[in-house]
């Protein structure tokens, strides 16, 4: 029996880099409270930023109409609205929030997909015999 290989797309931004960025960040802003040049309280009030980040990578890693980016940074957004004291603001306007989500789901239903050109060939790895691929 053949086995086909999967492909998935490779992004711009490997998971592996999208991680390390993220620990040493966190490592850099630990060394800064420990060190006494960022006072703690405002690294917990600016916390959700974390969540606008990696929307922002989420989007630039996949394309600008994937949803999972846009919630990513809507709620990263009025979870930082909450948290710098603009509780009162977010509790207004957290429905454009979903206005927003709802447009993008909308402009991916109505943006005809198009389909990248295919830059390689896949390989075929999987092999019943030496020398003969399947």
């Amino acid at each position: 029996m053949a086995r086909t290989p999967k492909t998935r797309p490779i992004g711009r931004f490997p998971r592996g880099l999208r991680f390390g960025l993220i620990v040493t960040a966190l490592g850099i802003f630990g060394l800064l409270v420990n060190l006494g040049r960022l006072p703690e309280e405002e690294l917990w009030t600016w916390w959700p930023s974390f969540f606008v980040l990696t929307g922002l990578l989420h989007l630039l890693d996949f394309g600008a109409l994937k949803v999972w980016g846009h919630v990513q940074i809507a709620g990263g957004l009025i979870l930082l609205a909450g948290f710098t004291g603009y509780d009162q603001q977010a509790e207004t306007w957290w429905p454009l929030g979903l206005v927003w989500i709802g447009l993008i789901v909308v402009l991916k239903a109505v943006i005809p997909r198009t389909s990248a050109p295919c830059l390689e060939e896949p390989v075929n790895v999987c092999h019943d015999e030496p020398g003969r691929e399947a």
